[in-house]
C-alpha cells in the first residue's frame, strides 16, 4: 500500500478523526471512534473542496505564479471525478482532511453506486472500522481518464507513474 504526500488541512470530515503518522505513507487519517459499515465518512463540500475543470487544472499547473508546493498539492492531493451532471470531468482537491487518506487495495472506504452528480457523492465505510484504524481508499477505482493522465504526464510525471502502477495487472 502507498499514497500521496500530505499537506496542511482545515481538517473537517464527517466522522471523528485525527491526522497522524501512517505506516502506509507519510500522514494518514485515523478514526477516533468506531464507524459502522455503510456510515458516511466523507461528503463533497464545494465550500471546502477545490473543484477544477480540466482547463482550469491545466492553467493552474502552467501558471508561473503557482508555487512548487501548490503544484505538488494539485498533483498529489487531487483526484478525478466524472460528474455526469452538469460539469463532466473535474479534478477535486480536498482541503478537509480527506487529502491525507492513503491508498490501499484492501480499502475500508467505498462509494455509493449510481451517483448522478458531485453534490450527491459520499465515501462510506465498506465495513466496520475500529477506533484507531486508518481510513484508506483504493485509488485504482477513481475516475482517472486519459485526459487526466495526459495532464499528469505533462505536469506531474511522478503522479502519472503512480497512477499507471495502480492499473497494472498483478503478476
Amino acid at each position: 500500500c502507498s499514497g500521496p504526500l500530505p499537506i496542511e488541512s482545515t481538517m473537517v470530515l464527517v466522522v471523528p478523526f485525527e491526522i497522524r503518522d501512517s505506516a502506509l505513507h507519510g500522514k494518514g487519517v485515523f478514526a477516533t471512534a468506531p464507524i459502522a459499515k455503510g456510515a458516511v465518512v466523507w461528503r463533497y463540500d464545494p465550500a471546502r473542496d477545490v473543484t477544477l475543470s480540466m482547463d482550469e487544472l491545466r492553467a493552474r499547473l502552467q501558471d508561473p505564479a503557482t508555487t512548487a508546493e501548490q503544484r505538488h498539492s494539485l498533483c498529489w492531493h487531487g483526484f478525478g471525478y466524472e460528474d455526469r451532471e452538469p460539469r463532466g470531468q473535474v479534478w477535486i482537491v480536498p482541503t478537509d482532511g480527506n487529502e491525507f487518506t492513503n491508498h490501499c487495495t484492501d480499502s475500508n472506504l467505498t462509494w455509493l453506486p449510481n451517483i448522478k452528480c458531485l453534490e450527491e457523492d459520499v465515501s462510506v465505510a465498506a465495513r466496520d472500522i475500529a477506533a484507531g484504524e486508518e481510513l484508506v481508499e483504493n485509488y485504482a477505482l477513481f475516475d482517472t481518464t486519459e485526459e487526466i493522465m495526459a495532464i499528469l504526464r505533462e505536469h506531474c510525471p511522478e503522479r502519472a507513474a503512480f497512477e499507471e502502477s495502480l492499473r497494472k495487472p498483478s503478476a
